[in-house]
């Protein structure tokens, strides 16, 4: 599949299945817009005689021809698949997203995950999944010893007892299973306190805070469930 568009005066070609990206010109984008296949130069001609000169039209066909032959352009689904598997994949699991809380405090305007229930109703991970969730991840991180889990959300502090307490549980197996557990958590940082603080320093190696600039402005989109400035 050819995607073309124009961006910032630039005429732009790209090769969906092979990903290439190509700088092309006027006539160029004119063939590559409406077609799905290799043209032939007898058609071009037919199709632009009228509007480019005969050399112009011959080079533009040469081209797109070259960059055809070398799976630049018009690649195939097929060759998709067989770039894809002419490696050997590595099964091994590096990392787990948990959302420990498919739940929020905020209702934020712009939010993907829909207020935080991602459309799947409000609820919170218990521990023993979050447990097994851990135990996945060493049984499944071959030839790993640095593995990550992502406490994510909705508001995973709104489920700060369970993400604190499977914490304790991965470290407790750290020596065992010879892995070392990376943590990194989301949060919009509301229900922080001195507690929560204590233990994210402690423990999380990674703690990402988000807010929308000024006031005003993190106000305006991030309101409280109440409707009120976060």
């Amino acid at each position: 599949m050819i995607h073309v568009y124009e961006l910032n005066d630039y005429k732009i070609a790209v090769d969906g299945n092979s990903g290439s990206v190509h700088l092309i010109d006027g006539i160029s984008y004119e063939i590559l817009k409406d077609i799905t296949y290799v043209p032939n130069l007898k058609d071009l001609i037919a199709l632009f005689r009228d509007r480019y000169e005969l050399e112009v039209i011959e080079e533009a066909y040469r081209e797109i021809k070259s960059l055809y032959d070398n799976n630049m352009l018009f690649t195939t689904n097929e060759l998709l698949r067989k770039q894809a598997n002419s490696k050997p994949r590595n099964l091994s699991v590096k990392a787990l997203c948990l959302h420990v809380a498919h739940d929020c405090n905020l209702k934020c305007k712009y939010c993907f995950a829909s207020e935080g229930d991602y459309k799947s109703g409000k609820s919170l991970m218990s521990l023993e999944v979050a447990k097994k969730s851990v135990d996945y991840l060493i049984q499944h991180s071959m030839g790993r010893q640095k593995i990550e889990i992502d406490f994510f959300g909705g508001e995973p502090l709104l489920n700060f007892e369970v993400v604190k307490e499977t914490v304790v549980y991965a470290k407790s197996l750290e020596l065992l299973s010879n892995k070392q557990f990376y943590f990194t958590l989301t949060t919009n940082g509301v229900l922080l306190d001195s507690e929560k603080i204590s233990f994210l320093n402690e423990h999380i190696d990674n703690v990402v805070i988000s807010i929308d600039g000024r006031k005003e402005t993190h106000d305006m989109l991030r309101p409280d469930r109440a409707g009120k400035g976060s």
